[in-house]
């Protein structure tokens, strides 16, 4: 599989740039249906098949994120590491700092841990 650049010579602020005003804009692709789950098995399941994450999205466009596992980390490599699912870590990028910057306009709020 071949993987296209933005550009050869795309600095990182470019891209970052480009991250920005994609996160900034909230957008519908037309190519994802809201009956389907769009699923995606790590890159270390060492032959299990487990480790699978999923993205699925209601009529609503509200989008769940889910996985089969619990409180394990799932890898998704980069090319040079062996990655097969190169979309999926950059969408991951991408979801990332999305997490950061409403952080950091929005914080989560705080609680307070039940005294025992």
């Amino acid at each position: 599989m071949s993987r296209k650049t933005i550009d050869g010579n795309t600095s990182q602020e470019k891209i970052a740039k480009i991250a920005h005003e994609l996160l900034d804009a909230p957008f519908w692709l037309q190519e994802l249906d809201t009956t389907t789950e769009y699923s995606r098995l790590h890159d270390d399941h060492d032959g299990s098949g487990e480790g699978r994450i999923a993205v699925s999205i209601d009529g609503h466009g509200d989008i769940y994120f889910h996985t089969d596992v619990a409180f394990k980390d799932l890898r998704f490599r980069t090319h040079a590491g062996g990655g097969r699912s190169l979309r999926t870590r950059t969408a991951l990028l991408l979801l990332a700092l999305a997490i950061k910057l409403d952080g950091e306009e929005r914080p989560d709020p705080t609680f307070k841990k039940n005294k025992e």
